[in-house]
């Protein structure tokens, strides 16, 4: 990706983080829910994908990803 393209990105992210913080709290995802039955609320299934997202990248309890 040129360099430009990926810092416009990063402006796009750091221009819209309010509003993502206002809507969605920390996250910058809707979530994940398990099919059409599952009634979590926004903040279970966002937390969801992050537990998930965390679990495949190889995280561990006390480190930033």
């Amino acid at each position: 990706m040129p360099r430009h393209v990926s810092e416009a990105v990063g402006l796009f992210y750091d221009d819209m983080d309010r509003f993502y913080e206002a809507v969605w709290g920390g996250n910058l995802h809707a979530g994940l829910w398990t099919g059409p039955a599952d009634r979590s609320s926004l903040a279970e299934a966002q937390d969801r994908l992050t537990d998930l997202f965390v679990e495949r990248v190889g995280g561990r309890h006390g480190r930033a990803v």
